[in-house]
């Protein structure tokens, strides 16, 4: 790999990313666009209205949001939904999640030693696997799929035997933005991994206490800063099971496939591109 090679890669990482932040081009998957995208509208109607968003007033005539923690109410970028429009606001978080993902990755491979260069084709494994870029279906998981490797870069550091404070901290800092980005299963492994890697160094000679002191109080540095979305998390969480109320056979089994659509097994996109805005997108609403 010649010294231009990485930046090349990133300058054309970057260009990739542009059409999200520009607000051009819109996450269309399941979950991402019928879901979230109304969420984070009618979390920005609240907050500037001055009300919190503890419901969600569109979804099945009220459903909590605050509490649900998909939604990512609490993650930092949320500032980004009241400063600017919402298209670029939206696209901005599927950005963020991949620059952090990237750097993270590269962090985490020279956390554990790997030399720069196979650090960098690490990161970029990383960002452009298909597991990753699945997750973008659902605006919580690309989010913590990727700070993922920061709190495993920060478990790696925290492993050694001269780990720090603020090594601890950074493993806390890290954990808290692993919960605030909404997905509970990747933060329950990551979370899982974290300890056992730390847990793993402290079976080895030296520095034993230390090791499992800054664990201990980096994960409770990570459930303090992210309180707030535990706390309410906590009061909607026995009436968030499917179990307890489990979708209708009708509505389980039953789809609903307009004869239009028949159209694009002919013309693809007949009625605009669903992934941009402007002009050329969508506009088979009617």
């Amino acid at each position: 790999m010649s010294a231009r090679t990485p930046l090349i890669l990133r300058a054309v990482f970057v260009l990739a990313l542009l059409p999200l932040v520009t607000g051009v081009l819109v996450v269309t998957y399941q979950d991402a666009s019928m879901t979230h995208l109304p969420g984070k509208w009618a979390t920005v109607e609240m907050l500037r209205a001055g009300t919190f968003p503890f419901i969600h007033p569109y979804a099945s005539f009220g459903q909590p949001l605050a509490g649900n923690p998909n939604f990512g109410t609490f993650f930092p970028d949320t500032l980004l939904f009241l400063l600017l429009p919402l298209s670029v606001a939206f696209g901005a978080h599927f950005a963020l999640a991949a620059a952090l993902a990237f750097v993270g990755a590269r962090r985490w491979a020279r956390a554990e030693g790997v030399e720069r260069a196979p650090a960098e084709v690490a990161a970029f494994a990383f960002v452009l696997s298909g597991v990753f870029l699945s997750t973008w279906k659902f605006y919580n998981s690309g989010m913590a799929l990727a700070v993922a490797p920061w709190v495993l870069a920060a478990s790696a550091r925290l492993a050694r035997a001269n780990a720090s404070k603020r090594v601890a901290a950074e493993l806390g800092l890290w954990g808290a933005l692993e919960i605030l980005a909404g997905e509970p299963v990747i933060a329950l492994l990551t979370f899982l991994l974290a300890v056992g890697r730390v847990a793993a160094a402290a079976l080895g000679p030296g520095g034993a206490r230390s090791r499992l002191g800054g664990l201990a109080g980096g994960l409770l540095l990570a459930a303090l800063l992210a309180a707030p979305q535990i706390v309410l998390t906590g009061q909607i969480f026995l009436g968030s099971s499917r179990e307890q109320r489990p979708f209708p056979f009708v509505t389980a089994t039953g789809t609903s496939v307009h004869p239009m659509l028949l159209i694009e097994q002919v013309l693809p996109f007949p009625f605009g591109r669903p992934d941009l805005t402007g002009p050329a997108g969508f506009n088979g609403h009617v």
